[in-house]
């Protein structure tokens, strides 16, 4: 499954207190990898979700897909409209 190349919007949910992170990406599974590895490094380009992962730690966290779409374009108007 991680193989596949899925875009798309996904969450990263905080399982400790229910915030959510919200991203958008043409390979789900490659920015999952991404995420996990800057944060694990304590690099995250978002403050937030470092100091949560840092706080709570890996165990703690759900990756998970909202919604697969094919499209930049309209994954950009999906992205603004979930916000």
């Amino acid at each position: 499954m991680e193989d596949e190349i899925i875009g798309g919007i996904y969450g990263i949910r905080n399982v400790a207190n229910d915030k959510i992170y919200i991203g958008l990406s043409s390979d789900i599974y490659k920015r999952w990898k991404t995420h996990r590895m800057m944060l694990n490094r304590g690099k995250h380009i978002n403050d937030h979700l470092q100091s949560a992962w840092n706080e709570y730690g890996e165990n703690s966290f759900d990756f998970f897909i909202i919604e697969k779409i094919s499209s930049n374009n309209i994954m950009l108007g999906t992205e603004m409209c979930l916000l």
